[in-house]
Formats: C-alpha cells, sequence, structure tokens
C-alpha cells in the first residue's frame, strides 16, 4: 500500500469513496494500476495480493489470481484504459479460503474539471453462486437435451400461439427443414404446419381441433400423415399438453409425435381382412349364423337373411329362449323333433346336425342340412355357437329319382340282359346253321348233277350232320346255363381241337378262299378244357379275320394259326394280313363291331369263354395285319 500511495497520492475523500461502496469497493490510478481495496475485499483476499484483481498491463503476464482468460481481462481493462469507456468483467479470483470464486468487477474513470482521468473507482461483486447456480442449470439443460436427443421419437415445444421454439434431433430428422420454416414470423403457425407437414387429404380433418386447442388449452391429440424429409408419408399420432404459469397464461406447449404407420397399415389390413372375410361368408351358399352360449342368433350372412327374409334385429329382440332357428325357421311338423335334438346338444354342449325343412323368403319350405358347433373359451365354457345351413332340397329331389331311375334301370337291365342272350344265342346258332344250310344245298347239287356225285353228297351231309350236332351242343349249353351246370371239361390236345376247327372252317364259303396255316407246337401239353367251347372261340377269330380280309378286298388271304406254351400257360394266336384294328381298346365290348351286318357280340363271349379258365383274350394290330391271341393256364380254374 505505501508503494501504492507514492505513485498516487491518495486523499482521503477517495478512502471515503471506495469504503462507501457497496460490495468490496477499490480504487486504481488514471494507468490502471491498483491503488487501494477496501476493507472487506482485503479481509475477502486475505493471503492475496489485492492487486491480483486488476490484470498487471506493464508485465503482461497473469499472476496466480487468473486461472484462465487472462487476455481477454488484459484486453477489457487496456481498453477502458484508453478509452476511458466503462469496465466490467466477470472473472475468477482466488479467495481467502484456497478457492477461486466467480466476482463481477466495474469501474467508471473519475475525471477532474479539464476532463482528465484523475483516477477509477470499482467494485466487485461476488456471484460465484449464481454463476455456479448458472452452470449448473446449463448442465442440466444439456443434459435434459442429449437425454431428449436420445429418444427415438419426435418431441418438440411451441410457443401458446403454436409457433415452433424446440425440436429434438429425431422430430429434426423427421421433418428436415418444414420446422424451421415454421418459425418464420411470416408464417401463420397453425397454417405452416398443415402446409409443410400434413397431407393433404388430412388437413380438413384435423385442422379446425389443433386451432380450437391452441385457443382453448385442450390438450391435442391428432392423428395423421405426416410428411418426412424423404418425401414419404408415414402415420403419426402428435398428442401435446399446454404449460401454463402461476396465473393460469399458456407460456409452453410441450408434445410428442408417436409414429403409428405400422399400427395403422395393420389395423386397415384387419379391416380388409375383415371385409374380405365378411364377403365371403355372404357370398359362400350356404346359411351362416353365430349365436350365444344360450343359442339366441347375433349374427346371420347376407345370404341368410336374403334366403329366409329374416333379419337379425328381428331375431335379436325375440324371446325364444335360444331356439329361435327351430321356433320360427323349421317346418311345424319337423318342429318338435328338431326342438327336442337341439335342446339337448344346447344342454350337453355338443356339435349338432339335424335334416329338416327350412322356410324360404316366400313362405315355402326346402329340405336343408342345419349344423352347430360350440366355441369354447379359455376357462372351457360355450362363448358362441357357429351354424350353417346347406340346402340339400335339390339332393332329396334327386335321391327319390334316382331310386325311381335305378327301378327303371333295373327292368331295363333285365330287357337288356334278356336281349343280349338271346343275342349271343343267336349268334352262336346262326354260323352252323348257316353252314348246315351251305351243306345241304351243296348236297342238293351234287346229286342233281347229269352224272350225281354220291361221294361229295355223302362227304357234305356227314358235315350237315356235324353242323347239327353243333347247333344241339349250343342249345345244351344254353340250357346248361340256366341250370347253372358247369361245362364238361378234359385234358386235351389244343392242336388236335384246332386241326379240327381249320377242317370245319374251310368248308364255310366266306372262308373257302382264305389261305390257312398252321403252327403248331408239337410239345405242347395237354390240358382241362370243353372242346366245343375252344372251337367256339377259334373258328369265331378266324370268320372274324376272314370276314375283314374280303371287305377290305385284300387279294392274297392268308390266316396263320399259332400254339406256343410258357410259363405253365398254353398259347394260340390267329394273325391275318388284314387291314388291321380301328380300334384295339374297345373291340371287345358288347355290341361294339365293324361289320355292316355284325352284332358285336362274338368277340364279348369269346373274351368271357376264356376267362371262365382263369385266362385272358386280347388284340393288337401289326405290320401286315391284326392278331388275337388268348392263353389258358395248364390248371385251371
Amino acid at each position: 500500500m505505501d508503494k501504492n500511495k507514492a505513485h498516487l497520492p491518495l486523499q482521503r475523500r477517495v478512502v471515503r469513496l471506495v469504503e462507501a461502496l457497496p460490495g468490496h469497493g477499490w480504487a486504481a490510478s488514471a494507468d490502471g494500476h491498483m491503488v487501494y481495496a477496501s476493507k472487506s475485499l482485503q479481509e475477502m483476499l486475505v493471503g492475496t495480493d489485492v492487486t491480483s484483481l486488476l490484470p498487471n498491463l506493464s508485465s503482461g503476464n497473469p499472476n496466480s489470481g487468473y486461472p484462465h482468460a487472462y487476455d481477454e481481462l488484459a484486453s477489457r481493462w487496456h481498453k477502458s484504459i484508453t478509452t476511458g469507456c466503462e469496465y466490467e468483467i466477470d472473472q475468477q479470483i482466488l479467495w481467502t479460503d484456497g478457492r477461486f470464486r466467480w466476482i463481477k468487477s466495474t469501474a467508471k474513470a473519475v475525471r477532474d474539471r479539464s476532463g482528465e482521468i484523475i483516477y477509477w473507482l470499482g467494485v466487485s461483486v461476488d456471484i460465484d453462486s449464481a454463476v455456479r447456480a448458472a452452470e449448473t442449470a446449463q448442465l442440466s439443460e444439456q443434459q435434459l437435451r442429449t437425454l431428449l436427443d436420445t429418444i427415438p421419437a419426435p418431441i418438440w415445444s411451441a410457443d401458446e400461439s403454436g409457433r415452433p421454439i424446440y425440436s429434438n434431433r429425431e422430430h429434426l430428422r423427421q421433418t428436415g427443414r418444414s420446422i424451421s420454416r415454421l418459425r418464420d414470423p411470416a408464417i401463420e403457425p397453425v397454417a405452416g404446419s398443415m402446409s409443410f407437414l400434413v397431407h393433404p387429404d388430412d388437413r380438413g380433418v384435423i385442422e379446425g381441433d389443433v386451432r380450437n386447442s391452441f385457443r382453448t388449452g385442450m390438450p391435442i391429440n391428432v392423428k395423421y400423415r405426416k410428411l418426412l424429409s424423404d418425401g414419404r408419408y408415414r402415420w403419426v399420432n402428435n398428442k401435446a399438453e399446454a404449460f401454463r404459469d402461476e396465473n393460469g397464461k399458456i407460456v409452453r406447449w410441450y408434445g410428442v409425435s408417436f409414429d403409428i404407420d405400422d399400427e395403422v397399415r395393420l389395423q386397415s389390413d384387419l379391416i380388409e381382412r375383415e371385409g374380405q372375410l365378411r364377403r365371403v361368408v355372404d357370398t359362400l351358399p350356404a346359411l351362416i349364423w353365430t349365436s350365444d352360449a344360450s343359442g339366441k342368433p347375433t349374427y346371420l350372412n347376407k345370404r341368410f337373411q336374403e334366403h329366409t327374409g329374416t333379419a337379425i334385429s328381428e331375431l335379436a329382440n325375440g324371446d325364444h329362449q335360444g331356439l329361435l332357428l327351430v321356433s320360427d325357421l323349421i317346418h311345424v311338423e319337423d318342429r318338435v323333433g328338431a326342438t327336442k335334438s337341439l335342446c339337448a346338444a344346447l344342454a350337453a354342449g355338443n356339435h349338432w346336425t339335424g335334416r329338416f325343412r327350412f322356410k324360404q323368403h316366400d313362405g315355402g319350405h326346402r329340405w336343408t342340412e342345419l349344423r352347430m358347433a360350440p366355441l369354447h373359451n379359455q376357462s372351457g365354457e360355450i362363448a358362441q355357437w357357429y351354424g350353417m345351413a346347406l340346402d340339400v332340397d335339390d339332393e332329396f329331389k334327386a335321391r327319390a329319382d334316382l331310386k325311381e331311375s335305378q327301378e327303371r334301370l333295373r327292368q331295363a337291365i333285365q330287357i337288356a340282359s334278356m336281349a343280349e342272350l338271346s343275342a349271343a344265342i343267336a349268334h352262336e346258332i346262326s354260323q352252323p346253321l348257316a353252314a348246315l344250310i351251305a351243306d345241304t344245298e351243296a348236297s342238293r347239287r351234287w346229286l342233281a348233277m347229269h352224272e350225281p356225285n354220291v361221294e361229295r353228297c355223302r362227304l357234305s351231309l356227314e358235315s350237315v350232320i356235324a353242323h347239327s350236332q353243333r347247333v344241339l351242343a349250343v342249345i345244351d349249353r344254353v340250357r346248361k346255363l340256366f341250370k347253372q351246370t358247369p361245362s364238361q371239361r378234359y385234358e386235351l390236345d389244343i392242336n388236335a381241337i384246332l386241326i379240327n376247327v381249320i377242317e370245319l372252317a374251310v368248308e364255310e364259303p366266306k372262308i373257302a378262299k382264305v389261305k390257312i396255316s398252321a403252327e403248331l407246337d408239337r410239345n405242347l401239353p395237354h390240358i382241362e378244357v370243353d372242346a366245343i367251347e375252344i372251337q367256339q372261340v377259334v373258328l369265331n377269330l378266324i370268320r372274324n379275320s376272314a370276314e375283314a380280309m374280303e371287305a377290305a378286298r385284300v387279294e392274297e388271304r392268308t390266316i396263320r394259326v399259332k400254339t406256343t406254351h410258357h410259363d405253365g400257360r398254353v398259347v394260340v394266336s390267329v394273325a391275318d394280313n388284314g387291314p388291321g384294328l380301328p380300334n384295339v381298346n374297345d373291340i371287345f365290348d358288347p355290341f361294339m363291331t365293324t361289320k355292316q351286318n355284325g352284332m358285336g357280340i362274338g368277340l364279348t363271349i369269346s373274351r368271357s369263354i376264356v376267362a371262365g379258365y382263369g385266362g385272358m383274350l386280347w388284340a393288337e394290330n401289326t405290320d401286315v395285319g391284326a392278331t388275337f391271341s388268348f392263353e389258358i393256364p395248364q390248371t385251371t380254374t
């Protein structure tokens, strides 16, 4: 202090002024050196040079009283000294307790009459608590901002009119520059929000509600499609509450915007699926309904209402004790049985099925099958019944028609069987009778000759006898068929039967022009057969081949009869060089024939005969004609 007094004579008036200043007063010379500090400032800075309150402009080096920002302090103090402007700064100073505390220092120049600065009067106020409180508040605010920026939901605040004040990071990310544009005072905030952020189709829906909330302070709760920064729209639920001061005046709005796009789309999909399901249920060709646990209807599909002329409102208001469908819609003659069975199903909780005459919208009744099944809740109790009714009236009528048709068919089968049997008998007898007539005519010609050929006539008469015996054999088999008498089978040489058939065949006029050759397996085993039946089959095949070649006008007609055996089965084949078969698959069907006057029964009978031995008869086309073959096992059934 003595040094300072030497530079600037300290007058008592300056000391009194300094001590009278509020806070901690001090005085500095015109060139910026500390000349006096109040007692309170000296006590506050015990152990510290009070001159450290001001920067040392001459040395330019900070002392221990300045933990940071020394350059700023020196710059400001130097500016005030050189210009005479007021000096004011917040600074930290080393306190008597060894801690740095914040103080606010201000100083004004005191001038003489000529305006020359003679000294500076200053005061320092302890603002450490306020500064640290502000720092704490600033830290809390920063932490809050960090927290809000971390939340993955758009959060915002606005003034009382709705103009944006704050947006967290997610809100800014979603909206892009739209929020910044809304801070322009020239833009009305609500209209701007609608224009910048809301889908055009949703603006008219929510704008009135938003304006009303800003006017009345009612909470905002609106759903709309919000425009995102990438140009897409997503559904959001924007909620906001008003914050009021102690007088109840709205000073802020705080809001959050929840993304509900997935939820809305899912709900839309569910609504669409429900609509599709309802359309399916209404379109199904069935009457569908639901009932409560007692059986009282709660839903009727569209077809049900149209079919019966009954609306769900009529059913729901009736007092039918759960038996409405039976009581009102089932024919009176079927009602008692239906009621009894339905009551039992409802009481037991069992599935129910019944067929009754069901009411129509025109007042008539049609046979209908009704079904009901219960739906149980988690407790096992019946929560609902589901029912379906199918129109089976046509089925009932079809059943009656079918029964009548079956009776007519039975009669027709009897008639057809008789006709088929008659055709078979006629077929089997017509062939030997035709041969018999031909041999008789031949005998007459032999005898009518100028010199009668008795030998040839004798042979023809023997042939007549043989054909007559065949006719008798056919008639005898028919008689046995009616008596269900089995045929007479013996172990015979098939080759011998075939030779006899060929000899008989060449006597027939249509076969006489055909060259028949035999290729017979000499090691063929004997098998148990009826010779007449085998002759009938082979002769029928030879005749068919001869007639086919004649119809096709084949010049050199040949038939080859062949026998083989393998795997315990004897195989007989008849091959020709005719035109072949038009349809191999259908040739064995009854009444199927390729001949103009044919009956279509010969091959059917032949296949039946072979099948009786446990064998099979088939046909196939070859490169030169057609081949019919049949095989019979050595051990016949």
